[in-house]
């Protein structure tokens, strides 16, 4: 017989709620005779709870446990015979958070936070932990209420007040604008710390007239409520970049632009940038720092280092990320442009000679002399291209798309000459899918917010690309770091595991960014892929870093353009469908380890946030091409449902087919197996990238700013019961993931939570929809 529970695994327990287990008949009144115990999972320790029984439930008290995850083992229940009631032990885990402030009853804890206020900001704490001097707590709380089937969120202070975390946010963010107006945080201390006389290099971002997430990309045209001659994407910039350039040139500054970009860039005074910054055309102003530099050095490992790392060749790196499965089946990459962005080095011919390219931005630099190894006579560029595609041939084996037309966006370093080799890969060489194994040099890291802006303003504009990037490498000798390089949201950033999946390397970036909301809730990298030991092309020694992870990801989704056309112009429903079908975590290769929202969930009650190395978990080309091959209506209500793995992509707003609470609705069903059955889903959406006239203050500027907000909630079908759920703060994507009972239907919920920019009315996105059936090892079915 089973056991129902009063709560489920996927919330939290406030601290001193009761909790109860009910079982099918009455229960022995003395509670001694049932064998229950609460360990905790950190330390393998039995906890002490009072237990009871009443009538036919289990009554738990949590009082006297501490925050942390324990494991609820009942391995034996009486009934009020005395007669067992299970023949077989049964477990759940139990996630118990203080928090301030009293929450319903009845209302399911689904993420905390705990904050520290300060008047300019907020920090992180750990649970329980005090916070530093002049600031005080907040708690913030996602909760779902059951009597109006929505999340709701709620803050407290430490004295256990209810408050308005957004009244608070706001006011953190107007006492920001009105110290920093529109200036990047690092960028204003440097002008304070200057003289009246130095100069900046700034990038100047204008307001923006039209919201340009709300394409209708099938037909190129916008939404039927802007009519211009001029793509809305274009339209919206000229006028506030009209303004802005004749107001740089009235200070005497010169002006660079590109036509087909919103902001300008220039180099100004301390007191010109104080006049610019009262222009009201402008959104924000941003370091434009001078250099790129690539992500990893090939041959930078120590020793000891080098003397643990087992070679892998290009081919068994295929294998490791079910990658030449894919190929068996067809998907290639036929027909779909990849830009590879790079630093233009210096290169002898016989370096270049196992690369394809279609197609340079610039012609490649002669070498004049030889570097100290072999290895370094290859450049950086030709190991990242030769990922995803080099010459079968020479080597045997081709990369992870072997059959794309491979274009080399080799920029000379500076990074106006690096955004016009995006610009030429995307808009002139038609180049569905870039990657980026490059940084900004590193003396400029806090001001990489424009370069990530501008990823992610070209992933929403036509023609819709994907960007891949990497997170970044800790440079072992000179600059010990761990957040990533990058922040950009519409896009994927990519950590590096090693040879089996055991282990991320050490060196991948990966502590998350401060987020817009000032929440702290964004997770990086987005997900993982084999970035260790490769022996990338022949006699060329071997490599490691995320520089070698990215192009995978990048590889393998120019197979899912090949095989559906749409992906092509749905960044969102590429990312959807590669968090969707990953099937094994980095340490995890069996497939057992947790799902990414259960992996974040047990890393809160632990602090200070959650902070997965390897993001969504290992890449698996092979499960993404066989969700990309069974693309289906958006229907809310399928007669059919769709079973085993699929993919939609659908535009979305708060006006449009839902609201909060009638939220968007779909059915999927699971697959008959004759083994337990692991089903995941995956949403992804835009990120706007500007502010628009008459929008609140932006909350920072430390990446572009994410507007709207989604939750993912799964029932299984004709019930209330909530099976599985995923509800963050400050990401642009959702990933729930839950053991399925074969054969069953779920309903899958997306609910709006808000959007921040109420004034610009209808803002519609596009939502990217996947989901992937598991068996054992990770497997996809």
């Amino acid at each position: 017989m089973s056991l129902d529970f009063s709560f489920r695994e996927f919330e939290y327990i406030p601290q001193g709620r009761t909790i109860f287990v009910y079982a099918p008949r009455l229960l022995h009144h003395d509670s001694n005779h049932h064998e229950v115990r609460v360990v905790g999972v950190a330390h393998g320790k039995e906890s002490k709870v009072g237990i009871t029984s009443d009538s036919s439930s289990l009554v738990i008290s949590t009082e006297n446990l501490t925050s942390g995850t324990y494991e609820l083992s009942i391995r034996s229940l009486r009934d009020a015979d005395d007669n067992p009631i299970i023949s077989v032990p049964i477990s759940t885990k139990l996630r118990i958070q203080k928090i301030s402030g009293a929450i319903p009853r009845d209302f399911r804890v689904l993420r905390v936070l705990h904050l520290a206020v300060g008047p300019l900001d907020t920090t992180r704490l750990r649970p329980e932990e005090e916070p530093p001097e002049g600031t005080y707590v907040l708690d913030v709380i996602k909760a779902l209420n059951p009597h109006l089937r929505t999340v709701q969120i709620l803050a407290f202070n430490g004295s256990g007040e209810e408050r308005s975390y957004r009244e608070i946010l706001d006011g953190i963010a107007q006492r920001r604008l009105e110290k920093f107006g529109p200036l990047h945080e690092s960028l204003w201390h440097r002008t304070e710390s200057g003289s009246d006389d130095d100069e900046y290099a700034v990038a100047i971002w204008p307001k923006l007239d039209h919201d340009y997430c709300n394409y209708d990309k099938f037909t190129t045209t916008s939404s039927p409520s802007v009519t211009s001659d001029v793509p809305p994407h274009l339209s919206s910039f000229q006028r506030p970049k009209e303004n802005l350039i004749t107001a740089v040139k009235g200070l005497g500054a010169n002006v660079n632009h590109h036509i087909d970009l919103p902001y300008v860039t220039t180099r100004l005074t301390k007191k010109q940038i104080e006049i610019v910054a009262q222009n009201e055309d402008v959104d924000s102003i941003l370091s434009h720092p001078s250099v790129f530099t690539p992500a990893a050095d090939p041959v930078g490992y120590p020793a000891d280092f080098v003397g643990a790392i087992q070679p892998l060749s290009l081919s068994e790196t295929l294998k490791v990320s079910n990658a030449i499965d894919a190929h068996a089946i067809g998907a290639v990459g036929t027909g779909v442009r990849v830009g590879v962005w790079e630093l233009d080095q210096p290169a002898f011919e016989a370096a270049l000679k196992d690369n394809v390219w279609v197609q340079k931005f610039r012609e490649i630099t002669p070498a004049t002399t030889h570097a100290k190894t072999p290895e370094e006579d290859v450049p950086h560029f030709c190991y990242v291209s030769a990922i995803i595609k080099t010459r079968p041939e020479t080597l045997g084996y081709h990369g992870f798309a072997p059959q794309c037309d491979l274009y080399l966006a080799n920029t000379r370093g500076d990074v106006e000459d690096a955004e016009q080799a995006l610009l030429w890969a995307v808009k002139k060489m038609d180049c569905t899918v870039v990657n980026a194994s490059i940084r900004i040099d590193p003396n400029f890291e806090a001001d990489v917010a424009h370069i990530d802006r501008l990823i992610d303003w070209v992933s929403t504009t036509p023609p819709w690309p994907l960007v891949v990037s990497v997170a970044g490498n800790n440079d072992i000798k000179d600059r010990p770091q761990t957040r990533t390089n990058h922040t950009f949201y519409n896009g994927f950033i990519v950590g590096a595991h090693d040879a089996d999946g055991a282990n991320m390397w050490s060196g991948s970036l990966w502590q998350n960014p401060q987020s817009n909301g000032l929440i702290h809730d964004r997770e990086l990298p987005d997900i993982a892929a084999c970035g260790l030991g490769m022996t990338v092309l022949i006699s060329r020694g071997f490599l490691g870093g995320t520089s070698f992870a990215s192009p995978a990801v990048a590889g393998t989704a120019a197979l899912l353009h090949q095989i559906n056309g749409v992906l092509r112009s749905s960044p969102e429903a590429v990312r959807a469908i590669i968090y969707a079908s990953v099937g094994r975590r980095v340490g995890h290769t069996d497939g057992r380890g947790p799902g990414w929202w259960d992996e974040i969930q047990r890393s809160t009650v632990v602090g200070p946030w959650p902070d997965l190395k390897d993001g969504a978990g290992m890449l698996d080309t092979l499960s993404a091409v066989k969700i990309a091959q069974n693309q289906v209506q958006p229907l809310q209500t399928p007669s059919n449902p769709p079973k085993q793995c699929g993919w939609f992509t659908v535009a979305l707003g708060p006006t449009q087919m839902f609201s909060a609470a009638n939220p968007y609705t779909f059915t999927i069903g699971t697959p008959d197996a004759r083994e337990p059955v692991t089903m995941k889903v995956a949403i992804a959406w835009n990120s706007r990238t500007s502010g628009v006239p008459g929008s609140p203050p932006a909350r920072g500027t430390y990446t572009s700013v994410l507007k709207q907000r989604y939750n993912l909630a799964v029932h299984t079908s004709g019930t209330e019961d909530g099976t599985a759920y995923s509800s963050s703060f400050d990401n642009n994507y959702e990933i729930a993931q839950w053991p399925a009972i074969s054969g069953a239907n779920y309903t899958v919920y997306i609910e709006f939570e808000r959007d921040d920019d109420p004034a610009t009315g209808d803002n519609v996105t596009w939502v990217g929809v996947a989901w992937q059936s598991f068996i054992g090892g990770g497997k996809s079915l």
